[in-house]
């Protein structure tokens, strides 16, 4: 079994970030790399006051729920 790795960007930069990465690695292990809200080219969904941890969290395991990763221990880079 290939084992997850899940990749963060930071601010200002979106899952994009990752792309000369992802090439080396995608050999050895799955790679995940979501764009958090309000990073990137996605459109805000209100204002702007649900920008935070908070919120980011939650983007974090939607990727990985979305990823199947409930049943496994992904490897975290951010």
């Amino acid at each position: 079994m290939i084992e997850p790795l899940l990749l963060l960007h930071g601010a200002p930069g979106d899952g994009r970030l990752w792309q000369p990465v992802i090439e080396h690695l995608k050999s050895d292990v799955e790679v995940i790399t979501p764009t958090l809200s309000y990073f990137g080219d996605s459109i805000w969904p209100d204002d702007g006051r649900g920008f935070g941890s908070e919120r980011h969290a939650e983007d974090i395991v939607a990727a990985a729920a979305a990823a199947a990763l409930q049943t496994s221990s992904p490897y975290l880079v951010t």
